[in-house]
């Protein structure tokens, strides 16, 4: 029992650090960034599942409609903030985490750039990850 104690309070430290650090991240990057619909929608559709919440329930809790949720799933419509926030509240994670998997390296050229950028969309993805297995 202890072990696991320790095992979740260390989980929750690296998460609140991760997320600390992807917050900085977001506000240094975001005017450069370009979001992908594609990549938003399949990231929002697979935290839904994951979270076995239905589109019918989402929207529920949203105040969106169905089928927008599916365009947005399938990246076919984009999503203003505010329903990106309503979104996160709903799932339990912060919405600059979507916006970072669903965003494209700010500059392609700067090869250490990039590369952070992947890092730091890996990390995203894995405490995405290790918080909807919870």
């Amino acid at each position: 029992m202890q072990l696991a104690k320790c095992i979740t309070f260390i989980v929750g430290l690296f998460c609140n650090s991760l997320i600390s650090h992807v917050r900085r991240f977001f506000l240094l990057f975001v005017s450069f960034m370009k979001i992908n619909k594609t990549k938003l929608g399949s990231t929002i559709k697979e935290v839904r599942k994951n979270l076995r919440i239905t589109q019918k329930e989402l929207a529920e809790k949203t105040g969106l409609s169905i089928n927008y949720l599916s365009l947005l799933e399938n990246g076919k419509r984009g999503i203003g903030m505010d329903h990106l926030n309503d979104l996160a509240e709903v799932f339990g994670i912060p919405a600059c985490l979507f916006i970072i998997l669903a965003s494209d390296a700010p500059d392609k050229t700067n090869k250490d750039s990039n590369h952070l950028f992947k890092q730091i969309q890996i990390l995203t993805q894995q405490a995405i990850n290790l918080y909807v297995s919870c």
